[in-house]
């Protein structure tokens, strides 16, 4: 039985680009959920961001540090975020002077006590 020589070559390629896209699909991480901020209290009691954003209407329809930023953003309402590291990754000081907003946000691991009640 004659195999015809291009028929051999286009299962070669399709076996060699399954191959490939297999290998590049196995090495996709999957998009982790960010880690949440906490509102920190004076003495470090803790409520989630999301609980706090729910609380006033300004932020109505915010999940996320950066949804809030976005609707002050479209509201033109003036800001001030300060990290500490710069990167973001353990403190931030959210203000919002014109509406008499502000909290210090931190990570869970540095929150003392946790508030249910909010």
């Amino acid at each position: 039985m004659k195999i015809n020589k291009k028929i051999v070559i286009i299962l070669v390629s399709l076996f060699v680009l399954t191959t490939m896209a297999i290998i590049y699909l196995k090495q996709i991480k999957p998009k982790t959920k960010p880690e949440p901020w906490f509102v920190m209290s004076r003495h470090g009691e803790c409520v989630s961001l999301e609980k706090v954003i729910n609380y006033d209407n300004l932020f109505k329809g915010a999940k996320t540090l950066h949804d809030m930023e976005m609707i002050l953003q479209i509201k033109k309402i003036k800001y001030k975020i300060e990290a500490t590291p710069p990167d973001r990754s353990r403190f931030i000081k959210f203000d919002v002077p014109s509406k008499d907003i502000g909290f210090m946000l931190i990570r869970k691991q540095y929150c003392q006590e946790f508030y249910e009640d909010f």
